[in-house]
């Protein structure tokens, strides 16, 4: 099943997302621009599979979840870290198609070691940009990474200024298909570069 795009009517205006194409939305599942599954799964996709689909976890296709096939299409810069006694990771980059930095912070659940152990509700959602009302007239991304710097001062959350400058200069270079996870020392994990 394909996609139904929400199309705008008689928009009045000066901006919309929807009309520029800078915002996608579906219909029938309601996933956003970034976090399109391959195929339509035909059903409300609850927020937290959604952000597994942003994050390149998990995708929809010949009727199923699976893993995808394909890489994602934006840099993806991964942190964990904790707000206050609670693991949560720290998901931030650059959409080269959209054009854009983005920002999900999750609460890690302490013995999930698979996508699929975790469930979908969104209780573990700290933060989301596709979720935040500041950013929807902008397709729910930033064109400055300072939004999500001053996000993470008001959540209580740093991340390594290593990660900050990769994320910068993923989008000077207009980067995408890179995948970094940042160790306790504030440096990207050789383990986990792609």
């Amino acid at each position: 099943m394909t996609h139904t795009h929400y199309q705008c009517t008689n928009c009045r205006s000066d901006y919309c997302a929807f009309c520029s194409g800078a915002l996608k939305f579906c219909t029938r599942c309601f996933c956003t621009s970034g976090a399109f599954t391959t195929e339509c799964c035909g059903r409300v996709v609850p927020p937290r599979r959604e952000l597994h689909v942003l994050k390149g976890l998990v995708d929809f296709n010949f009727g199923t979840w699976c893993r995808p096939s394909r890489k994602p299409t934006m840099s993806q810069h991964t942190y964990l870290t904790t707000q206050g006694d609670k693991p949560v990771e720290i998901l931030m980059g650059w959409d080269r198609p959209l054009q854009g930095f983005f920002m999900v912070v999750e609460a890690v659940a302490p013995n999930a070691t698979d996508v699929d152990e975790q469930d979908d509700d969104d209780d573990g959602l700290v933060y989301s940009n596709l979720l935040d009302g500041t950013l929807c007239a902008q397709g729910g991304l930033s064109r400055e990474l300072g939004y999500f710097k001053a996000k993470l001062v008001e959540l209580k959350l740093t991340v390594p200024d290593r990660m900050l400058e990769e994320i910068e200069a993923d989008a000077r270079a207009n980067v995408g298909n890179r995948c970094v996870r940042y160790g306790a020392n504030g440096l990207p994990d050789p383990a986990h570069l792609n």
